[in-house]
C-alpha cells in the first residue's frame, strides 16, 4: 500500500504523462532556462542529504531529478556543483535554499522544480550559463 504523498504523487504524475491539462498548459515560466547536468544535493528537513541531478537552470530556480523521494513545497538547503564556462574542469560549489515547488514521480525517478528562497553564493555564475 502507498502512502498518500506517494499514491497523490503518482496520481499527479499518471495525469501529467497522459495529456492531462499539465503537459497540454503553455509554460508559464517568465525566466529563460537552460538544460544542463549537474551534481547535486540537498539536505531534507529529517536531517539526510540526497544526492540530485540539475535538469535545468534559471534565474530563479533548478529543475532536479533523484532516485530518492523529493517532498514538495518544502524549504531545504541545497548545493550543486556548475562547471566554469572555459570547460577547464574546475567546478565551483553553488549554495542555497530552494522551496521545492512540485514534485512528480516519472518511472522510478523524482523530478522536481526548486525556486531559490535567496539569491544563492554563485548565482553571477549560473547566470553566465543561462546568457551564453
Amino acid at each position: 500500500m502507498l502512502s498518500g504523498s506517494r499514491q497523490q504523487t503518482i496520481c499527479r504524475s499518471v495525469a501529467i504523462l497522459s495529456g492531462g491539462v499539465a503537459s497540454d498548459a503553455p509554460d508559464s515560466r517568465a525566466k529563460l532556462r537552460v538544460q544542463v547536468s549537474w551534481p547535486a544535493r540537498m539536505q531534507l528537513p529529517d536531517g539526510r542529504v540526497i544526492a540530485l541531478k540539475v535538469r535545468n537552470v534559471s534565474e530563479g530556480g533548478v529543475g532536479l531529478m533523484s532516485d530518492e523521494d523529493i517532498p514538495a513545497r518544502t524549504v531545504v538547503d541545497f548545493e550543486m556543483g556548475v562547471p566554469q564556462l572555459d570547460e577547464g574542469g574546475k567546478v565551483t560549489p553553488v549554495r542555497g535554499t530552494i522551496k521545492t515547488t512540485y514534485t512528480v514521480l516519472h518511472g522510478s525517478e523524482s523530478l522536481c522544480g526548486g525556486t531559490w528562497q535567496a539569491p544563492p553564493a554563485g548565482l553571477e555564475l549560473v547566470n553566465l550559463w543561462i546568457e551564453r
